[in-house]
């Protein structure tokens, strides 16, 4: 019992470490309380209840009783959730987690099923292990636990290393506080414990080496593929460009921003089917914040609040490079940084996102990215579209960031922005036709949209994006609405362009990437010039890759360790199935594996020796080896098969020798699990002349 009292606490502490690997979901601190809260109170049940009579009925029912009371306390009191809430998380919680953006907010709705999970986890390892499981039963309920947190988001880089020592370290205390209760009580599998210790040190040590040497991987989630189940229906946002622009001094919303800002975004659009723009958007609850975009170049912070938004439909102004949102609880497309607006209404709210810093050169030289997420397809351009591309950049122009402004420019000169009441709308490909070779004149309706399939026919990569311009006043107006193009940029990302000249900040306002654009236009060349420009001009110098010998190190580490911890393995598997053997001939393989064990120490034991000849060999036990010399006679002298017994005192014996082989220190301890003479083969004496010299 008093073993059992340190395995318990081992095990629920393998629980607790298990849970601490939903933090890449939930981040960590948020989970700490809750869950060493359930699990403490699993074992103060447990602890009280030992020793008393009927503990084994009363246990589970007082654990979940404590657990659950502790669970709810350290959901409810620091965040004044109401019980309804956290019961209501316990059931629906996993479901709202999946449809968030991870890590997700912590809040009781969805949070409060994972200190469930990890009460069920602790009553199951307790009430195993008091009922005399093995310790890997035991460990079984936290591994679930840490399984299926990984299943949710697994963890990366650092984290991952963090979570899988831990679990290890506390497998391995689980194994080392059960092993004397498992010999004493004589339980085959206790002398597996020092073995399977050393096999998930190694394990852990290769695991951690691995995760160090590799670059982090994108986490993966059991939410990838899946919908939040919701559409949002709304018109056509470009049609609504002509309704806002004739709205006049009407505010749409208020901001104030810590850097400047010339234009906000509101929706996306990334499909076009000749007729109608839409969006491609999958949004899901947003969580406590985005990830950083993958770019080459600096990033800087900026910060926003937005007050008074007074726009019709779901959309709410925001940044494409979006970190947090704070203040509201918005629905969010992870890939663009478009929000919407979720079950509560919204008053105000803060923005933090990225900037780029980067300058005109650097902007310039940069590739166009190939293949990008998000942008447009277009089946067929229009003959007439895209002959006007070739006009504006020149016929061999290749697909490049100059051409793009090059391309902007020839809109922005040669076309006229529509002001007043009398303004066109409509932008399918009849009605860009229309304008593009026709009245000429247009709002950024036709200006984005006209941009967007004369760069797709370039080989230029683009989505058009509906929001307001910013003149760096606190409030934007209806009629600051604006729709742009963004062409895609290796290393950037999405670059916003201006073809009506409609976002109207002066280079002086501008800054990061808004500032290396207007430099680039700029110092434009001429189109002629573009022709024999190469895709991308001088890219940035690539990393240099790792070379043979930096990918082989860690991978060869990881074998040395996997081969050092295979040795006591291959001898228990030795071992196990030469005790499995026939009745007659497992009586011999114990002595067999004792041979085996003393030349592990270095003990030579000639090929023609019987066990009555290593009687008296330094470090043997002389009794054990005349208690194995009896049962191998009385197996190979009776003339039949021994009796179970015979065979089990056989082995005990050969136990206890090896047993007394390593007790004299940590060298014999060291050879007995990891010298590997015992493992070589030897010539041995057949059965017939041990027979006749055993007795």
């Amino acid at each position: 019992m008093s073993n059992a009292r340190w395995t318990v606490p081992a095990v629920l502490l393998a629980v607790a470490v298990a849970a601490l690997g939903w933090a890449p979901t939930f981040t960590l601190w948020p989970l700490v309380l809750p869950v060493l809260g359930t699990l403490v109170a699993v074992l103060v049940a447990d602890q009280v209840t030992v020793g008393r009579p009927g503990a084994d009925a009363v246990r589970p029912a007082l654990a979940i009783v404590l657990g659950g009371a502790a669970l709810l306390l350290s959901l409810t009191l620091p965040t004044g959730a109401a019980p309804s809430t956290v019961l209501d998380g316990i059931v629906n919680g996993w479901q709202l987690t999946l449809d968030s953006t991870l890590p997700a907010r912590p809040d009781v709705a969805a949070l409060a099923f994972v200190p469930a999970l990890v009460l069920v986890a602790g009553v199951l390892a307790t009430e195993w292990t008091r009922h005399g499981a093995g310790p890997f039963v035991a460990l079984l309920p936290g591994l679930a636990v840490l399984v299926l947190g990984q299943l949710f988001r697994t963890a990366t880089g650092a984290a991952a290393v963090g979570v899988g020592a831990g679990f290890g370290l506390t497998a391995i205390a689980v194994l080392l506080s059960d092993w004397p209760r498992a010999r004493a009580g004589g339980r085959r599998s206790a002398g597996w414990a020092p073995v399977l210790a050393t096999v998930i040190t190694a394990v852990a040590a290769a695991v951690a080496a691995t995760a160090v040497a590799l670059p982090d991987r994108p986490a993966v989630s059991l939410q990838d593929g899946r919908s939040t189940g919701g559409t949002i229906h709304i018109p056509d946002p470009l049609d609504q460009i002509a309704t806002l622009l004739a709205d006049g001094e009407r505010v749409a919303f208020r901001v104030r921003s810590d850097a400047p800002v010339d234009r906000w975004q509101v929706v996306v659009l990334d499909r076009f089917d000749g007729t109608n723009w839409s969006t491609g958007a999958r949004l899901r609850h947003l969580g406590t914040e985005l990830p950083e975009p993958e770019v080459a170049t600096e990033l800087t912070t900026a910060r926003a609040d937005i007050a008074a938004v007074d726009l019709d439909g779901p959309w709410l102004p925001s940044q494409s490079r979006l970190r947090r949102a704070d203040d509201v609880r918005p629905l969010v497309d992870a890939a663009t940084g478009v929000l919407a607006r979720g079950t509560e209404p919204v008053d105000h709210y803060s923005l933090s996102w990225n900037d780029l810093r980067i300058d005109a050169k650097d902007l310039t030289t940069s590739a166009i990215d190939p293949a990008p997420t998000g942008a447009i397809e277009v089946a067929a351009v229009p003959v007439g579209i895209a002959d006007l591309a070739r006009q504006a950049v020149g016929q061999n122009t290749a697909p490049t960031v100059q051409a793009a402004l090059v391309l902007e420019k020839w809109l922005r000169d040669g076309y006229q922005v529509a002001t007043g009441t009398d303004i066109p709308t409509g932008h399918s490909t009849a009605q860009l036709l229309h304008f593009l070779t026709g009245t000429k004149r247009g709002t950024s309706e036709q200006f984005a949209t006209s941009y967007a399939l004369m760069a797709r026919s370039l080989g230029i990569p683009v989505r058009v994006v509906v929001g307001f311009r910013d003149d760096g006043s606190t409030i934007v107006h209806a009629n600051d609405v604006l729709a742009w193009p963004e062409i895609a940029v290796d290393g950037v990302g999405w670059v916003p362009l201006d073809p009506t000249g409609g976002a109207s900040n002066s280079s002086a306002d501008r800054s990061g990437l808004s500032a290396a654009t207007q430099a680039a236009r700029e110092e434009l060349p001429d189109p002629s010039q573009l022709a024999t420009q190469q895709p991308g001009g001088t890219p940035p110098a690539a990393e240099e890759p790792v070379g043979p010998r930096g990918l082989l190190v860690w991978p060869a580490v990881a074998l040395l360790l996997a081969a050092v911890a295979a040795i006591p393995v291959a001898k228990r598997v030795r071992r196990a199935l030469r005790r499995r053997a026939p009745s007659r001939e497992a009586v011999t393989n114990a002595w067999r594996d004792t041979r085996d064990s003393m030349r592990d120490q270095g003990i030579h034991v000639p090929p023609g020796a019987t066990v009555r000849d290593t009687i008296g060999t330094a470090g043997t036990g002389a009794d054990d080896l005349e208690d194995l010399a009896r049962c191998v006679d009385l197996a190979l002298w009776t003339g039949r098969d021994p009796d179970p017994s015979v065979v089990d005192g056989a082995w005990a014996a050969a136990g206890a020798v090896r047993r007394s082989l390593s007790s004299g220190g940590f060298r014999p301890r060291f050879r007995s699990q990891f010298a590997v003479d015992g493992l070589r083969a030897e010539r041995v004496q057949p059965a017939g002349q041990l027979a006749s010299r055993t007795g």
